[in-house]
């Protein structure tokens, strides 16, 4: 599309110029210091240049965009050779309410934690989670609509809950843990000569779940310029909404992931699990002797 073997490499030393300098620009000027041909001028225009190029206070002429500065050469080469987005392009939502739970387990344990999350985030092992939990206790959560099937409904919550959990994220923490009653020094010292345990250092696998709630989500723009009245979240009114929500992602968090990961984890005296967010809770399982 060029009249000049070299008018994409001058193109992006212009683009450059005028992104630094703000200055506006008419396409004559463009062709004559790039030598790309008004017909390729209007051309990469309409389709490549639409996220680079606005108009300018007057009439006919052209700014850059200070977001040009952000590409390489080469990235503004491989832009026009092809028509696709330079930039990634986003809705922009905000959640004021969510919720959030993290597993602590030891990191040995991260394994056998991986393959129990990882089964559930599939539309076969979901669903046939889904069928073990049984109607009546999915029913308590999300009701079974009048005439809908048994299939028809495992279907719909299947997509539900997929739909609400989407991933996970697991860091790595350093801890000290007493693994006996408190006793004095020498008593440890004894405790341990025999082959019991008392301070343990032990790496922490914290497997964390993030889910937004979608009552209350809103819209914003680049500079946080919400579309609704944080005031609207300030009025001392319970949330019907905002509860029924909270309550739902939860009791199918627990009977989703948390069952199976109690089922699965063995040989620990205790799970923890954290949940924050619209609530804050600890959640304690204790290894009962047999």
């Amino acid at each position: 599309m060029a009249n000049d073997k070299d008018s994409p490499q001058k193109g992006y030393k212009f683009f450059c110029e005028r992104a630094q300098d703000g200055k506006a620009f008419t396409l004559d000027e463009l062709e004559k210091e790039t030598g790309w041909s008004r017909a390729s001028i209007d051309t990469y225009r309409s389709k490549q240049w639409k996220e680079l190029l606005e108009k300018a206070a007057v009439a006919g002429t052209f700014s850059v965009r200070r977001e040009f500065l952000r590409l390489s050469e080469k990235e503004f080469l491989d832009h026009i050779s092809q028509k696709r987005p330079l930039f990634a392009h986003y809705r922009r939502i905000g959640h004021p309410h969510y919720v959030m739970f993290e597993f602590l387990l030891p990191l040995t344990r991260e394994s056998e934690l991986r393959v129990a999350l990882d089964e559930l985030f599939y539309a076969d092992t979901v669903g046939q989670r889904l069928r073990e939990i049984g109607i009546p206790k999915l029913d308590d959560i999300v009701p079974r609509k009048d005439k809908e099937s048994a299939d028809a409904y495992y279907t719909r919550m299947t997509v539900f809950a997929t739909e609400r959990f989407g991933g996970y994220s697991i860091s790595h923490v350093s801890g000290r843990y007493k693994a006996a009653a408190l006793m004095s020094r020498q008593a440890a010292l004894t405790h341990v000569v025999g082959g019991g345990r008392y301070l343990i250092d032990e790496t922490t696998a914290v497997v964390r779940f993030v889910i937004p709630c979608r009552t209350g989500e809103y819209s914003f723009s680049d500079t946080l310029e919400e579309s609704f009245s944080w005031t609207d979240l300030l009025e001392d009114k319970p949330h019907e909404a905002l509860s029924k929500e909270v309550d739902e992602i939860r009791k199918l968090f627990f009977l989703l992931f948390v069952e199976s990961v109690v089922r699965t984890i063995k040989g620990e005296d205790e799970i923890w699990l954290l949940e924050s967010g619209a609530h804050h809770r600890l959640y304690r399982w204790e290894r009962v002797a047999s």
